[in-house]
Parts: structure tokens; sequence; C-alpha cells
């Protein structure tokens, strides 16, 4: 797998990276924001945090100074959701990326095609690692030592559930290209028919490699609209497999709601008070 591509949810992105943020690659792709508010005198409550389709796995690690917390793990989305973190003060959000999900060692093994479109509230009960978890979290503001006890987390008390070699070689044929891919080429390359092809992607994703490619087109631009936003939209698209300006624009919309010129001046506004270096794709 290309390690050096990750997945970004970009209203995620907007509203938190004027925060600590990383992007990891170990022990998978994530992407992490340290949305914490311990030092401000005045606190304006979150409400509804919008969540793009994407093929995204994703942890919202939620707590107040007491031990008032939520661990929310929500599965890749058809639809755009809402998500409402009204009552809580602190956030730290774990972005996965496509092939990884981290599940509680005690939890049933799940392919990422039954958690499409879930959401699912662990609620942690005191005995459970996820609580001892977010008790640490409550007991520290260092961006460090969160990713630290996360790290600890996922290496002592989750297991990675992988996709098959061959599904991998799948994906990655989709993951590294930026022309056009049809599912008589990776049945060319793969020598699976294009049924067999199609059912696979449903039984590991929940959704069909066609939908995985406009995921991958449109992650790839958000990486060029991230790295400098002042650009215009042929630039964004160049060498990205849109037929024409009009087909960017139209899918963007579908994906977030705006257009992407819209989209660009939230993030220059941001980018203006942000105290964290721009990041490159």
């Amino acid at each position: 797998m290309n390690n050096s591509f990750i997945f970004i949810q970009p209203q995620f992105h907007l509203y938190f990276c004027n925060y600590p943020y990383k992007m990891l690659n170990t022990p998978s792709n994530m992407t992490i924001y340290d949305v914490t508010h311990y030092n401000q005198k005045r606190y304006d409550a979150l409400n509804n945090i919008r969540i793009m389709p994407s093929a995204n796995y994703i942890w919202i690690l939620s707590y107040n100074l007491a031990q008032d917390f939520s661990f929310l793990c929500i599965g890749s989305q058809s639809h755009p959701i809402s998500i409402d973190l009204s009552a809580y003060n602190n956030h730290f959000i774990i972005i996965f990326d496509i092939n990884t999900i981290y599940l509680n060692t005690k939890i049933a093994y799940l392919r990422p095609s039954l958690l499409r479109n879930q959401q699912i509230d662990l609620k942690p009960n005191t005995q459970s690692p996820e609580y001892k978890l977010l008790s640490k979290f409550v007991n520290t503001t260092s961006f460090d030592s969160h990713i630290e006890i996360l790290l600890n987390y996922i290496n002592q008390y989750t297991k990675c559930c992988p996709f098959s070699a061959s599904f991998q070689t799948m994906v990655d044929i989709i993951l590294n290209t930026n022309e056009t891919i049809s599912l008589q080429n990776i049945s060319a390359k793969t020598r699976y028919s294009v049924r067999h092809i199609n059912r696979m992607f449903n039984d590991y994703l929940g959704y069909g490699p066609k939908t995985l490619c406009k995921y991958i087109r449109f992650q790839k631009v958000l990486q060029e609209m991230i790295s400098n936003p002042n650009r215009q939209n042929s630039e964004f698209i160049l060498n990205i497999d849109y037929s024409d300006q009009a087909h960017f624009q139209r899918e963007f919309k579908s994906f977030m709601g705006e257009t992407p010129k819209a989209f660009c001046n939230q993030l220059i506004n941001v980018y203006k008070q942000s105290p964290y270096q721009l990041p490159t794709a």
C-alpha cells in the first residue's frame, strides 16, 4: 500500500486544523486531531460536526474534566451525517485509513462492510480498557502523551482486521493510479472475473470498486486544495481523473454540500488564524 496517502475528513480538518494534529503511518495510516479546551477561558460548544461520505473508519473520544466521556466508533458512510459533540469539552479524533479497522479483542471480528453506515457508542464501563484509556486522557493535556496513550491502547487491546492479500492488491491498484480504472483493468491485472471483484468489494467494504475510485479521486483533490487553497479549480484537478471542471464541481458538491470555492475560502480563513504549519500533499 502507498503509505504516503492518508485519508482525511475535510470538515474535521477545516474545524480542527488550528488544534494540534498529526498524520501518522504507524501502526497504520491515520490522521489525529487533539481538540482540547483545558486552557481556554471560554468554551464554545461544538454542535453538529459533518462527516462526508467516505471510506474512513473513525474514532471520536470525547470527555469532560471529570470521568464523563464517550467512545464513538463510526464506520464508512454512504451519505453525509452529523455528529453532536456539544455534551463534551474535549475530543480526540482518529481517522483511520481505508483498510484499517481496530477493534477491542473481545469484540467479534468485523469486516468494514458490517460497519458501513454504523455508529457505535462503546459506553465504557469501569472495568473496560476503553474506560482506562479515557481516564488517562482526562488527566493529561499533552498531545504527545495522548498519542502515546492511544498507541499503547491499540497495541495492547485491539487487533487489526486486515484485507486478504488478493483484495488488498485490488485496493492498491486503485490507490496507486491517477488514471481511469475500469473493472476490466482490475480483472486483467488480477485474473478475477468482474462479477467476483464486485462481490469481494461489497463483501469487504459494503460498496463497489467504482465508489472506492470516487473516494480516492476526491481525497487526492482534497490534498491539492489543502496544500494551497489559493489556486484555481483547474489546477486542483490537474492529472486527476475528472473529465472537466463541471464534473469536479458536481462531485465535490455532492460530497461536501458546498462548492470547491466556498471550501477553499474557509480553508484560507482558518489557516490565517492557525499557529500550525499548513500540511503539504
